[in-house]
Formats: structure tokens, C-alpha cells, sequence
């Protein structure tokens, strides 16, 4: 059969036997495609194309949803260890035990590829196949994924894009896959656009690296340059979290956030974050840029892509556009309410309670282990007893570490907190370490 990429065989496929049980014929596409061939654990979600009909997708499958999304027929939830055999998970909250399977069945049967819009991109037609463990590559985008040829705007389809889906998915690749936009042709040097980070040898490496970057920075301004196309029809908050998560679990969610803002996808949709863009904070404190840039910088440190960590410190600040100075504090409180407009982002966006409440805790707590040290422990007992509270550190490191400031103040409040804990387990001292008065009573 024409069209097999025989290319590439994963060595292990977690989704061969869960597959293999299907009665349908189905492939792994699109996005998740991407992830099995660059070997990125299994998201939230999963992208499957069937030539089956919806009807025989229900017969298959028990309990189905349909969003009623162009391009997405139904939806279901299965359980992770079903699906990967794999029971850990990247975001380490309750998204934890399922996965939610996106099913198109648009996949025309003897085609090598999900029929696309001309409006979108390339990569949206790239196939798996777990029974033949065979990528399939209608639009020849190979020598794009092996670093051969350079990544164009074209590509992705933004350039004239009639909707915000090539911005969508644009924004997805760039947040998980090591490519990089280019604004040269086809002759450009494979180096300027190498996946593994620069030319092999050692003379060109970081020439190359720093011609990439730079490339990508001339492709940026080159497809900004226009006009902007206007405004597209809204999209659902079903897309908008998918995209939001399938970011944010990615290795650099700040390349596909900010292509989002410069395509004004943000402040049309999540007006929450584009408040925060030109809200200035003191160069002593936060160097790197406006609350924008800082929240953005964040990722960087982020040691896994948690995906209640990633929430929390992409809404951490949001506060402070609302925030009023206050005896010298010029963004007073800026953590409360930085936690109610993260709760109101996320319910809108269709966000479980269970996420949404951890979030919270996080946002409206972020600055508390920073004033550990310096308060007595009854006053933030309520904070530092939770469950959560490692995840509330991890938070605060990544805060720190994205200023001129440093991990110092991180260090520190680990020592408190466990302090703390040895006071917990210790049956003769409370938990702030003071001595308990023990009652003896005489039979």
C-alpha cells in the first residue's frame, strides 16, 4: 500500500492493545500522531480517525459525547491503564485516571489521510496506524518532522487562514514539538531549523542554534507584519480547553501562548490573560518584563509538565491588572483575586471542580511560602497543613526563579515546611515544635 512510512517503528506502543480490541478500523491522527512519533507520553486527550460510521462508533464504545465540532464526531472517556497501561500521568490531579478519546470519522476508507480544510495545516492529515505500528504522511510533512526542510508559516496553515483553527493547532505544535518556524525557502540550510537543538558538529552548533532562533523571530514578524485577517466565529470552550491543556502539557506552552496573543486569539477569547500584557512591575523585582512576560518566564523552570502547576502559574498573577496600591504594595491582595478570575476562567472553559479547586489553592496561596519565615507558624497553618502544599513550593520556585531573584527564598521555604513536618509526626510537640502538656490520670 502506497503511503506507508516505513520510516519509523516504535519499539513499544502502548495503544497497540487497546486498539486491538476495537472492532473498528481506526488510527491514531492528527496531534496524537505527532506525539507517538516523537514519543511524547499520552495527554489528556487523544486524537482517533475511523472509517466506521458514528453508528458503529456507538456500537463500539458504550458511553459516548458529541460536542458537535467540525471535524470531531464523538468523544469518550477511557480509562488510562485501559488505554496506555500506564497508570501514572503527567498532571497528577484528577484528570489522572482517564483519557478522553476524540473520534473523527471522516477518515474515507482507502485514504492515507483525514480529509482537512484547504484552511488548515499540513500536519492535521498524519496518521498512526497501532495494529500496523505505520505512519501514514499524505502531505509529505517527513522531511519537516526530521529537521530536512524548514518550518514555514504555509505549513501550518496561517497564512490567509479564514478561522482561528490553523492558529489553534500552530499554537499546539509549537508548544510540544522541538520545531521552529522559519521565514526562508526551501534552500535554507538544514541546520537552521535541526530538531536536536544545532548542527551536529561542534563548529556550527551554536551558530545554528542562534540562527534559529533568529529565524524564527524574522518568521514571526514577517507573518505579523499584515493586517490582521479580523475577526473569526468564536470557539467553543470544549476547543478552548482542549488547546489550553494540549499547551500547557507541551515543553515550551510559552512559544504557542504567545503566538496565540500576537494572532489576538486571547483577547478575543480569554480576555483573563490579555489583561495582564503592559501591566509594569517594578524592575527590582520582576526585570523580565510586564505580568505577561513574567507569568510566560515561569515555564521555564517548571521540573514536569503538571498540568495544575502549569495552570497555576499561567493564572498566578492575574490579579494584579485589578489589584490597587497600598501602602507601598502596588498590587494589594493581587493573590485573592487573582484566585476568583482564575475560578471564573476555568469554569468557563469546562474545567472539572476538582482542577479548579486546586488551582485555586494554588493562585490564592502563591505568595504565603515566601512569608513562612517570618510569620509564626499558627498563622499559616491552615495553608501549609494541606495536601497541596508541595505543589504550592513547586509554584513558588518556579515564581522565584523566573526573577533576578533566584530559588534562595524557595530553599527556604522547604526548610519551614519541613520543620513542620517533623513537628507533626513528633507526639511530644505540636506543630509549630512547642512542648505538649501531657495529662496523667491516675486509675
Amino acid at each position: 500500500m502506497s503511503g506507508i512510512a516505513d520510516y519509523f517503528k516504535p519499539r513499544v506502543d502502548p495503544h497497540k492493545v487497546f486498539f486491538d480490541t476495537l472492532d473498528i478500523p481506526c488510527f491514531i491522527s492528527s496531534t496524537s500522531a505527532l506525539d507517538r512519533y516523537f514519543d511524547i507520553p499520552c495527554g489528556y486527550y487523544l486524537n482517533m480517525a475511523s472509517t466506521a460510521s458514528i453508528v458503529e462508533v456507538a456500537r463500539t464504545f458504550e458511553t459516548l459525547e458529541f460536542p458537535g465540532l467540525d471535524g470531531l464526531d464523538a468523544a469518550v472517556q477511557i480509562p488510562r491503564h485501559v488505554l496506555t497501561g500506564d497508570e501514572s500521568y503527567l498532571s497528577g490531579s484528577d484528570l489522572k485516571d482517564d483519557a478522553l478519546l476524540l473520534i473523527s470519522c471522516q477518515l474515507e476508507e482507502g485514504s492515507l489521510g483525514v480529509p482537512r480544510p484547504e484552511s488548515t495545516g499540513m500536519f492535521s492529515s498524519f496518521l498512526y496506524s497501532p495494529s500496523a505500528r505505520r505512519f501514514y504522511d499524505p502531505e509529505g510533512i517527513y522531511p519537516i518532522l526530521r529537521g530536512k526542510q524548514p518550518l514555514l508559516p504555509s505549513h501550518l496553515g496561517l497564512e490567509g487562514a479564514a478561522s482561528w483553527e490553523p492558529w489553534l493547532d500552530a499554537a499546539v505544535i509549537l508548544s510540544r514539538y522541538p520545531l521552529k518556524l522559519s521565514a526562508a525557502g526551501p534552500s535554507t540550510e538544514p541546520g537552521l531549523v535541526a530538531m536536536d537543538g544545532g548542527d551536529t558538529s561542534s563548529e556550527k552548533g551554536t551558530e545554528s542554534a542562534e540562527g534559529r532562533r533568529a529565524g524564527e523571530r524574522a518568521a514571526l514578524e514577517e507573518l505579523f507584519s499584515e493586517p490582521s485577517a479580523g475577526v473569526f466565529p468564536p470557539i467553543d470552550p470544549f476547543r478552548q480547553r482542549e488547546v489550553l491543556v494540549r499547551i500547557l502539557e507541551g515543553r515550551n506552552p510559552q512559544k504557542g501562548l504567545e503566538l496565540l496573543r500576537r494572532c489576538g486569539f486571547i483577547e478575543s477569547h480569554w480576555p483573563e490573560l490579555h489583561s495582564m500584557i503592559q501591566v509594569r512591575q517594578g524592575k527590582e523585582y520582576h526585570p523580565e518584563g510586564d505580568v505577561w512576560d513574567h507569568s510566560l518566564a515561569t515555564f521555564s523552570y517548571r521540573k514536569s509538565a503538571n498540568l495544575v502547576i502549569s495552570l497555576a502559574l499561567l493564572l498566578h498573577d492575574a490579579g494584579k491588572p485589578q489589584a490597587q496600591e497600598y501602602e507601598g504594595n502596588k498590587f494589594h491582595h493581587h493573590a485573592q483575586i487573582g484566585g476568583r478570575i482564575a475560578g471564573r476562567f476555568l469554569h468557563h472553559l469546562g474545567f472539572s471542580a476538582g482542577i479548579i479547586e486546586q488551582v485555586l489553592y494554588l493562585v490564592s496561596n502563591h505568595m504565603v511560602p515566601g512569608i513562612t519565615r517570618t510569620l509564626p507558624p499558627f498563622r499559616v497553618k491552615e495553608v501549609i497543613s494541606s495536601p497541596l502544599y508541595p505543589l504550592l513550593l513547586e509554584v513558588h520556585r518556579c515564581d522565584l526563579s523566573s526573577t533576578y531573584r533566584g530559588p534562595e527564598g524557595y530553599y527556604e521555604a522547604c526548610k519551614v515546611y519541613r520543620h513542620y513536618l517533623k513537628h507533626l509526626r513528633n507526639p511530644y510537640r505540636d506543630s509549630e515544635g512547642k512542648k505538649r502538656m501531657r495529662m496523667y490520670v491516675e486509675g
